[in-house]
Parts: C-alpha cells; sequence; structure tokens
C-alpha cells in the first residue's frame, strides 16, 4: 500500500508541498474468521454432538481467540475450549 500525494498541498498551518510524495508501507493479507459446524444436510442446523469451530487465516494469540464466545438464541453464552491446531 502507499500514501501518494502531490507538489502544492498545503497543511493547515499553511505550508505547501514542494514535491509530490509517496509512502510506501506493508500491509498484510486480509484476515478473516470462519464458523464451522457438522450437519446431517445444507439446510439442518449444526448438530448438537459435533464440536463447532472458528477458524483464523492468520495466527491468533490464544488470549484473544479465547475471547470468542458462541451466544445461543436464548442468549446462554458458552466460553471456548483450545484444540491442537494439528487436530484440524
Amino acid at each position: 500500500m502507499a500514501v501518494v500525494w502531490s507538489a502544492g498541498i498545503v497543511t493547515a498551518d499553511g505550508l505547501a508541498t514542494l514535491r509530490p510524495r509517496r509512502l510506501d508501507y506493508k500491509v498484510r493479507p486480509v484476515f478473516t474468521a470462519r464458523f464451522e459446524c457438522s450437519r446431517a444436510n445444507p439446510a439442518a442446523a449444526c448438530s448438537p454432538i459435533e464440536p463447532l469451530t472458528v477458524r483464523f487465516t492468520g495466527q491468533v494469540p490464544v488470549a484473544f481467540a479465547k475471547g470468542v464466545w458462541l451466544v445461543d438464541a436464548a442468549g446462554k453464552a458458552i466460553p471456548p475450549t483450545q484444540s491442537s491446531p494439528t487436530s484440524r
């Protein structure tokens, strides 16, 4: 990503840039989280006896991942349990 501006941009103090500037930044890839559950068929609800999983596209500190709670339709909050990354 880059921030680019032209010569002549004026600051709040009235100073103008004399030449164009470009500041390049390195950004991380898009980060997403995906919820998964087992279903008898695509139109069915999640199986009540199979695990519910949240998968992240990047590394997440355990303390942050523990902040992801499931809240059911009745408003009951269910805390996460940690599984090994190799159990995917």
